[in-house]
């Protein structure tokens, strides 16, 4: 179990964004608790997946550059969301300012991890 304790933590949270994405289980009047939510959770959700990934990327399935990957994954899967919002569903919208804040959320989290790795237990 220890050994995919990542990836398992990892596809949890990827199914936790796919469901955010496509229903709205919170706040169905659709009124934000502050201004430009929607986006700080975009760049929140996306950074814990991208920490995930380099986790699996780097202890469980080792490959030579787990940022890079981990980066191109996360990116990755935040537009096929996107696009899947726009062309899949009638009631959400598809955004590039929301890929924008994914990318964010992917780029702050792996400056904030190469800087301090052993903060996120990251054997460098």
């Amino acid at each position: 179990m220890k050994k995919n304790l990542w990836k398992i933590l990892t596809l949890l949270w990827a199914s936790i964004i796919i469901y955010f994405s496509f229903f709205s289980p919170f706040n169905p009047d659709g009124k934000a608790f502050f201004k430009h939510q929607d986006k700080v959770g975009h760049v929140i959700f996306y950074a814990i997946l991208t920490y995930g990934l380099i986790k699996v990327f780097s202890q469980e399935i080792i490959f030579n550059s787990p940022f890079k990957l981990a980066s191109t994954v996360g990116l990755v899967f935040g537009i096929i969301i996107e696009l899947f919002q726009h062309y899949a569903t009638t009631h959400r919208e598809g955004s590039t300012m929301d890929a924008l804040a994914n990318a964010m959320g992917i780029i702050l989290i792996v400056l904030l991890v190469r800087q301090y790795p052993k903060f996120f237990f990251i054997k460098s």
